[in-house]
């Protein structure tokens, strides 16, 4: 009978450290997850608004650490959203929360650094100079 009971304790710690390993694991993967899909986001914001700025002439008057105006396009970081407008047309390339901040500084007329702010991860540091 002792040993029975024994055993079955070996077993119970046995299976309560799979269980804390499965558990573990299930929160690194979805951390690996989110910071994922937080660089994906950062990407494609960067890639768009490096695009814009390639084929502009440089800042626009008005530009500002919160606000690029390049012509008829403009980007800002409004209500937790980066925030597209191109004539008429706004829209938001990332929804709410997806990224924590949006900052432009403008070294000369044709180069314009911005930095992104993601959820997870570090700071992302981009330069990127108009072409006309």
């Amino acid at each position: 009978m002792i040993e029975l009971m024994v055993a079955m304790a070996m077993i119970s710690v046995v299976i309560a450290t799979i269980f804390y390993f499965m558990l573990s694991s299930t929160k690194l993967v979805s951390r690996a997850i989110d910071f994922s899909k937080s660089d994906q986001t950062v990407r494609s914001v960067a890639a768009r608004i490096s695009s814009d700025i390639i084929q502009s002439g440089g800042a626009g008057v008005g530009s500002g650490p919160d606000k690029l105006i390049l012509g008829n396009i403009s980007y800002q970081f409004l209500n937790n959203k980066v925030r597209r407008e191109e004539g008429n047309d706004v829209y938001y390339l990332t929804i709410e929360g997806e990224i924590n901040g949006l900052k432009f500084s403008y070294p000369s007329s044709k180069l314009i650094k911005f930095e992104i702010i993601p959820n997870y991860g570090g700071v992302y540091y981009l330069n990127a100079y108009a072409r006309n």
